[in-house]
């Protein structure tokens, strides 16, 4: 029961944080969608559309938080363009985050990176902005 407890309490975090990126997030359009719990991977994330367009081919970037897979054994942020943009000469993020390249694009921060920072939610909110813009600019949009 602690792990889910524990569990809960990121997704919570991840909720808020989440639903104040859709209000800055809402002069995209399409725009972003709704909080979501994603049963393919079970990640609690916006979609951030930035064409209409057929689903699976309009560029979009995701922000997003993942309870752990494959790729990180913890919950970790992502920030993940779509389609997957050149990913040659990435600048440096902020503190706690980095970039993933292998099998998907994004900037990623895992939970223990974040929550080593002094103030783990502007680092988190540092670490979107600055993956998003980086996605915005390589997906050719503004």
């Amino acid at each position: 029961v602690p792990h889910f407890a524990a569990l809960a309490l990121w997704f919570a975090a991840a909720a808020e944080a989440l639903e104040e990126l859709r209000k800055k997030y809402r002069g995209f359009k399409p725009g972003p969608s709704p909080v979501r719990c994603w049963p393919h991977h079970f990640d609690i994330a916006i979609l951030v559309a930035l064409e209409k367009g057929h689903a699976e081919s309009a560029r979009a970037i995701a922000v997003g938080v993942s309870p752990g897979d494959g790729y990180y054994a913890q919950p970790y942020l992502y920030v993940s363009a779509y389609p997957k943009p050149d990913t040659e000469n990435l600048p440096p993020l902020p503190p706690g985050g980095r970039w993933h390249t292998k099998d998907f694009f994004g900037a990623v921060a895992t939970g223990i990176d974040l929550l080593a920072l002094p103030d783990p939610r502007a680092g988190f909110d540092k670490i979107v902005d600055a993956a998003f813009a980086e996605s915005l600019k390589r997906l050719r949009v503004g």
